[in-house]
C-alpha cells in the first residue's frame, strides 16, 4: 500500500515506531473517514495518499513540540475529523487525549472512531474552547495543546493558553509564512502568559515549508481570558502596529 509507505517513511524520520497494530488503525480511520466524508464536510483531499502525508502524517509532526510521555493529558483544540490528535493518540497509546469540537456531526463522528478504533483514555466534548476553557475542570489542567489550521496565533494563543498548566505547551502546526504571525503574537503572548519557545520548520515531499511553533506557558493567564464565544477572533489581542 503506496501510502502506508509514505506515512512509515514519515514516522522513521520522526523516530515513531509504526507497528503492525498502529498501522490496521491508520487504515480503519482513513476508511471511515472517507466514508463520512460523503455526508459529512470532514477533510479535503483528493486521493488517499494525501490524506495519509498531508494529514495523518502532518498531524504526527506535533510530536516534535512536546514529549507525549504516557499519562501526559493533550487537549486537541477545535478537532474536526480528529487532527492532530487522532493520530497522535495512536502512535503514542499512553496518552490522556481530550478532543474538543463545537459541530455536533463532527463530534459523532469523532465518537464513531474512539470507539471503532478501540482508543481508551480518549474523550469528545462538544463545547466552544473560549466557553469550557472557564470550567474550573479543564483549565489549567492540561500538560499540552495542539491546534491545527484553525486561526492566527494570538487567536490560538487566547483559545489554548488558558487550558495549560504553567509549564504546559501549546503547539500550533502552521505554514510557511509563520514569522508575521509570531511578531503579530507577541502582545497576546505578554498578556496571556506565554512565551514562544520554539519554531521548527519541516516538509511534507515537495510541498512548501511548514512549521512546528510551541509556547510555554510560563505564568498564569488572566481570569477574564479567553473572552466571549466569537471575540477573540473578530478582536485578536494585536497591537494597532502589529496588525
Amino acid at each position: 500500500m503506496r501510502e502506508m509507505e509514505v506515512l512509515m517513511e514519515g514516522t522513521r524520520i520522526l523516530g515513531i515506531l509504526l507497528d503492525e497494530e498502529k498501522q490496521k488503525q491508520f487504515v480503519k480511520y482513513a476508511l471511515l473517514i472517507e466514508e463520512w466524508n460523503k455526508r459529512v464536510n470532514l477533510v479535503r483531499f483528493q486521493e488517499r495518499i494525501d490524506l495519509y502525508r498531508s494529514h495523518f502524517l502532518d498531524s504526527l509532526w506535533c510530536s516534535m513540540g512536546c514529549e507525549l510521555d504516557n499519562g501526559l493529558k493533550l487537549l486537541d483544540i477545535g478537532s474536526g475529523a480528529g487532527f492532530p490528535g487522532i493520530p497522535l493518540k495512536i502512535c503514542f497509546p499512553g496518552i490522556n487525549l481530550v478532543l474538543l469540537e463545537a459541530q455536533k456531526k463532527r463530534c459523532i463522528f469523532l465518537e464513531k472512531i474512539v470507539e471503532n478504533l478501540k482508543l481508551e483514555r480518549c474523550s469528545v466534548i462538544k463545547r466552544r474552547a473560549e466557553e469550557i476553557a472557564h470550567d474550573e475542570k479543564y483549565r489549567d489542567a492540561f500538560d499540552c495543546v495542539v491546534i491545527r489550521a484553525l486561526s492566527r496565533l494570538p487567536v490560538l494563543l487566547e483559545l489554548g493558553l488558558p487550558f495549560l498548566a504553567t509549564g504546559g505547551k501549546l503547539v500550533a502546526l502552521k505554514g510557511r509564512d509563520v514569522d508575521k504571525e509570531i511578531d503579530s503574537s507577541r502582545f497576546a503572548c505578554m498578556m496571556l502568559g506565554g512565551e514562544l519557545s520554539a519554531k521548527i520548520p519541516y516538509k511534507l515531499k515537495d510541498e512548501e515549508e511548514r512549521h512546528v511553533v510551541v509556547y510555554k506557558k510560563i505564568k498564569e493567564t488572566p481570569h477574564r481570558y479567553p473572552r466571549r464565544p466569537g471575540i477573540p477572533q473578530k478582536k485578536p489581542l494585536v497591537k494597532e502596529k502589529e496588525k
